[in-house]
């Protein structure tokens, strides 16, 4: 069973018109299924844990990049597929081949899969990338073997969600003093299964996705083949 999860940004007027071709190319193609509407008073947990107990193999989110992101924490809980009808703008939807949701009922079905690894910030998940702003004497411990201390005022962290963790640390040159230096910073790069994240003096804030905001410490890992995604032709991944 289908299982479709319309956000808030799909009842817009000036959408009225494409979500009844949505829906009626979905019934034509025999893919249709259970309709929610997500609302602020409406738990979305508690609305795909309903549908999954009801039978749904296949959580298809009808909206924003920002509600597949939401949608996935829970899916990746359990043993069914996500599937991602985009409106609007949609970097999600590039990466997954779908960037026309008239187009993307095609590939729900076909439905042809993609399991993806998801990087996990202690209990979220991240699909992409978490990225930080990180002080003097921040530590990153690697692998619980090794570590290593940062040693200028300010670096930009970036962890990529590459099949591996890839982390990218970027000095960022001073901007205090009547002279500045202009020679640039070349950048540390690891690939790590687990990285261990925290400063002695502060909470510092980590972006996972450009959604979701965490504080350290944190512990970042890779889970396999955490999340069964359908795709379309043209996928990135």
């Amino acid at each position: 069973m289908f299982f479709y999860l319309y956000d808030a940004v799909v009842l817009d007027k000036k959408f009225s018109g494409l979500l009844e071709r949505i829906e009626s190319r979905i019934i034509e193609l025999g893919i249709n299924g259970r309709v929610e509407r997500l609302t602020p008073l409406r738990n979305m947990k508690e609305l795909i844990a309903r549908g999954v107990k009801s039978g749904a193999h296949t959580i298809v989110v009808v909206g924003t990049d920002n509600t597949f992101l939401h949608a996935m924490q829970v899916v990746a809980q359990h043993d069914v597929t996500l599937g991602f009808l985009p409106f609007g703008e949609s970097t999600l939807g590039t990466l997954f081949g779908v960037t026309d949701p008239l187009e993307g009922c095609n590939s729900l079905s076909r439905r042809i899969t993609k399991q993806l690894s998801l990087g996990k910030v202690n209990q979220t998940f991240f699909l992409t990338q978490l990225t930080a702003t990180i002080p003097r004497d921040t530590r990153l411990r690697c692998n619980n073997l090794w570590s290593i201390v940062t040693q200028v005022d300010s670096s930009e962290l970036t962890v990529s969600n590459a099949g591996t963790l890839h982390v990218t640390v970027q000095p960022q040159a001073s901007t205090k003093g009547f002279l500045r230096k202009t020679s640039s910073l070349h950048p540390t790069q690891l690939e790590v299964t687990e990285l261990k994240l925290e400063h002695p003096a502060a909470a510092l804030p980590v972006l996972l996705d450009g959604q979701t905001t965490l504080k350290t410490p944190v512990t970042i890992t890779l889970k396999p083949k955490a999340l069964k995604v359908i795709v379309g032709k043209h996928r990135l991944v």
